[in-house]
């Protein structure tokens, strides 16, 4: 078997890395803003859903510019506007669904079919977990006056900073100059944080605060700012009667309870449409209490404030667009327990300490107030 010369060798890889390097990319000339809700997919995993749909397309970019924003009218339905900048005009489609990662794909879609028709037409999919997908509307197409000042009273809350355009050109943004202004980054295409309001009610099971496993009623009062939580919960431990055993004075013993305030920062590390979870880390006061029954030679009660670092997770289900169920999680460890006891004579005795860590677990409804 013959060898290829060397220098031939060295022709033939340099013609196939070359081939290689040439290869149409459909994406190159395509400047895309996605405005969606911190619980849709972000504008990264549109750019990965648009290569998925022109993959293998040889097709050449086309300068093309998007800004497509996402709404939700209805707690059970989903609303995107795409508007589109070529050198074919205006745009404007309007699709609505049931979810939005389903809208994510027909925007996917409708983009891909702009850039390169029968590749696109090859990767459709249904795009919804109904029978049905979702319903296209098509705009009629404006002039480039009209669609400007659309964009500015639509768009330019969530959409990025003005830039400098050269001498001579118009006063106004188009669409084009906007759209290549986003970053190719998820984190700003999410950086439009929101504020909002928490109301939140929830009942628990505590072990290691009072004698036993303890009911607990708690009221939260929160500020959500995209993904972080800031909380201030009250709680109340319903109290416990509480025998010592072995004892030397039969049925001696108390009632025990608590009350407690607590501040943490909370942050979602993961979260859907519907569902959120995240750690939280705060500080809290607690108000020990107890009091003797009758069978204390002396009887006597006493309340003790002590610090409490807390340490847990929320985790949310939405129910609907305001209401979500509420799941918690607490490990709570008073500084310098208290001790609860009784004099005999001229000995003291013991009745009750609370445990070196509380462990709290709870369930209940959350309310959202706000964007």
């Amino acid at each position: 078997m013959s060898r290829l010369p060397p220098l031939a060798l060295v022709v033939l890889i340099s013609i196939l890395s070359g081939s290689k390097s040439l290869r149409a990319d459909s994406l190159a000339q395509l400047a895309i803003q996605w405005e969606a809700p911190l619980e849709c997919p972000n504008r990264a995993a549109l750019i990965d859903e648009l290569r998925r749909d022109l993959e293998r397309s040889q097709a050449p970019s086309v300068r093309l510019a998007v800004v497509a924003r996402v709404e939700r009218p209805r707690p059970d339905a989903w609303q995107v506007t795409i508007m589109s900048e070529s050198a074919e005009g205006i745009s404007e489609r309007v699709v609505n669904s049931k979810t939005c990662p389903a809208l994510l794909d027909a925007t996917s879609l409708i983009i891909a079919m702009m850039i390169d028709p029968e590749t696109a037409a090859n990767h459709a999919r249904p795009t919804d977990d109904s029978p049905q997908a979702p319903a296209v509307t098509d705009a009629p197409k404006s002039n480039s006056i009209e669609f400007q000042n659309r964009i500015a009273a639509g768009f330019a809350p969530n959409g990025p900073l003005p830039i400098a355009l050269p001498h001579g050109s118009p006063a106004s943004l188009t669409l084009e100059a906007r759209a290549f202004t986003q970053v190719d980054s998820s984190a700003q295409s999410q950086s439009a944080w929101s504020l909002a309001g928490t109301f939140a009610a929830t009942t628990a099971l505590d072990y290691g605060s009072l004698p036993g496993f303890s009911g607990v009623i708690r009221g939260s009062l929160g500020l959500l700012y995209g993904p972080i939580r800031f909380e201030t919960s009250l709680g109340y431990w319903i109290p416990k009667n509480y025998v010592a055993s072995p004892s030397e004075l039969p049925g001696v013993g108390g009632e025990f309870g608590k009350v407690s305030l607590l501040g943490r920062v909370c942050a979602n590390v993961w979260q859907s449409s519907t569902f959120a979870v995240g750690p939280c880390v705060g500080l809290g006061a607690a108000w020990f209490s107890g009091s003797a029954n009758r069978i204390v030679p002396e009887p006597a009660g006493a309340t003790v404030l002590k610090s409490e670092p807390d340490v847990g997770a929320i985790a949310l289900l939405r129910l609907t667009n305001r209401f979500a169920l509420r799941l918690d999680l607490d490990v709570a460890v008073p500084l310098n327990r208290p001790e609860f006891g009784y004099k005999s004579g001229d000995a003291q005795k013991s009745l009750y300490a609370p445990a070196p860590a509380s462990v709290r677990t709870g369930i209940g409804l959350e309310l959202k107030v706000g964007n």
